[in-house]
C-alpha cells in the first residue's frame, strides 16, 4: 500500500534533518505503531505518508502510484478519498456541533444532505455517540471527544488511518477503548499506523517501527 524509498527531511531552518534515508514498505491491512521520543521525527514521517507535507528527498509511493512533489492537487484528492487523521488533541472545531465536526470531510466533498446526514448517524452509533451529535466539544469528556475524532476520520470510508497520539490525553480507561476500536476497525481491514512514544500502546498493534533522530532503528512484528 505505502512504499517510501529513502526518504529525507530537511528543514533550513538551523539545517535540521527530520527524516534520514527512511526506507519502509507498508501493506493494506496492518495496525503498525511509530514509536519513538519527542523530535525523533515521528510527526513528520506521518505527515509526510498523509500527504499533509512534502519531503526533500526519495521516493513515496502510495497504492504503486509514485507521488510527485508539489502535486497539491492530486495530493489533496488522495489525502480526500483514501485517509482519515485522528489527533491527539482531537482538533474539533469548539463552537460547531458534534455531528458538524464529524460531518466535515464529506462537506469538503460535497456529498448530499442525505448522504452526509445518513453516514454520519452511521459512524456515531458504531462509536457509541449517537446521542451526542448535538453537543459542542465542551460538553462531552475527553473520551467521547475522541470517539468523534475516529468518527469523523471514519465517515469517508477511508483505506487508511492515521492516529498521531491518540491516547495521550486519555486515562487509562479511555485509552484501552480507543486501542480496541482501532483493533476491530484493523480486522475489517483498514490499515491504521499510530503514532505514540508509548510503549504499552505500540505493543497492541502487530508491528513496532523505532525511530530515534529521524532514523529506523528497529522494524518489529508482534507475534499474537
Amino acid at each position: 500500500m505505502i512504499r517510501l524509498k529513502n526518504i529525507c527531511k530537511h528543514y533550513k531552518v538551523n539545517n535540521t534533518v527530520a527524516l534520514d534515508n527512511i526506507d519502509l514498505a507498508i501493506d493494506q491491512g496492518e495496525l503498525l505503531a511509530i514509536r519513538g521520543k519527542s523530535g525523533a521525527g515521528k510527526s513528520t514521517l506521518i505527515n509526510i505518508i498523509g500527504f499533509l507535507d512534502n519531503f526533500s528527498s526519495g521516493d513515496y509511493y502510495f497504492q504503486s502510484e509514485k507521488i510527485e512533489q508539489n502535486a497539491y492537487k492530486k495530493q489533496l484528492k488522495l489525502r480526500s478519498k483514501n485517509i482519515g487523521f485522528v489527533v491527539q488533541n482531537f482538533a474539533l472545531i469548539p463552537d460547531h456541533t458534534i455531528f458538524y465536526n464529524i460531518s466535515l470531510p464529506l462537506l469538503y466533498q460535497g456529498y448530499s444532505k442525505q448522504k452526509i446526514e445518513s453516514r454520519v448517524h452511521e459512524v456515531a452509533k458504531r462509536m457509541n455517540i449517537d446521542t451526542l451529535l448535538n453537543k459542542l466539544p465542551q460538553h462531552i469528556s475527553g473520551g467521547e471527544s475522541q470517539r468523534a475524532a475516529i468518527a469523523r476520520a471514519l465517515v469517508n470510508k477511508p483505506d487508511l488511518i492515521l492516529a498521531d497520539e491518540p491516547t495521550a490525553s486519555l486515562d487509562e480507561k479511555n485509552e484501552e477503548i480507543i486501542i480496541e476500536y482501532f483493533k476491530e476497525l484493523n480486522s475489517e481491514g483498514i490499515t491504521i499506523i499510530i503514532v505514540t512514544h508509548d510503549h504499552a500502546v505500540a505493543n497492541q498493534c502487530n508491528r513496532v517501527i523505532d525511530l530515534s533522530d529521524g532514523k529506523i532503528t528497529s522494524d518489529n512484528r508482534i507475534q499474537d
